[in-house]
């Protein structure tokens, strides 16, 4: 699970603290395609970025699921 803080400092207070889940995962492509399979909704398709793979998909209620991994 990847925990969030805001980078600039603002405080997360509740009512303004919702920001994605994030996994990081073995196979980004894999979990990607077997959320998908499962019912998920494709946000972002996998890419690369600063030496991570990343995927965004939503669960069948729409909340962001961002999936993290090392790239190549």
């Amino acid at each position: 699970v990847i925990l969030f803080y805001n980078k600039d400092d603002r405080e997360i207070s509740l009512g303004n603290g919702w920001g994605p889940v994030g996994f990081f995962v073995t196979g980004v492509d894999s979990a990607y395609k077997h959320a998908i399979a499962q019912g998920a909704t494709s946000h972002k398709e996998p890419y690369d970025s600063s030496g991570f793979r990343i995927a965004w998909v939503l669960d069948p209620e729409g909340h962001e699921i961002e999936l993290v991994g090392s790239a190549g």
